[in-house]
């Protein structure tokens, strides 16, 4: 399951359209921010589909930038800014971990424009053909 605006929506109890336009650039965002945060290998592209973890963070951290727009601070320290809201930088953690586990285990991505031959299971790079 891939992070939806219906069920975002459905997710944080919402049930008007006005603020669509605004959760759907939040949830994008956050799709961003956690991608970011834990690889962007055009070779890993399938490990966020059907991955709850990275919904549940990415319904998790649009909640909470719908909700605050903008950093939260923890009252007891005023100079401690809280840049992710609880739990979600937990998440992002545990994907990095199963992303970098995950990457480990494919065949490396052969560069686009290169002829390659395979010497001892180690790819060598003849050049542009």
């Amino acid at each position: 399951m891939t992070v939806t605006l219906p069920l975002l929506k459905n997710a944080l109890r919402i049930d008007f359209d006005a603020d669509d336009d605004q959760l759907t650039t939040y949830m994008n965002d956050a799709m961003n921010v956690i991608k970011s945060g834990v690889g962007t290998d055009e070779n890993m592209a399938d490990f966020w589909e059907n991955n709850s973890t990275f919904d549940t963070a990415v319904i998790m951290l649009a909640d909470a930038t719908y909700k605050t727009r903008s950093a939260i601070t923890d009252a007891s320290n005023k100079q401690q800014v809280v840049e992710y809201p609880l739990g979600v930088t937990s998440k992002i953690l545990k994907l990095k971990g199963s992303y970098l586990l995950e990457l480990s285990r494919r065949p490396p991505a052969q560069p686009q424009g290169l002829a390659t031959t395979d010497l001892t299971s180690r790819s060598v790079h003849l050049g542009w053909y």
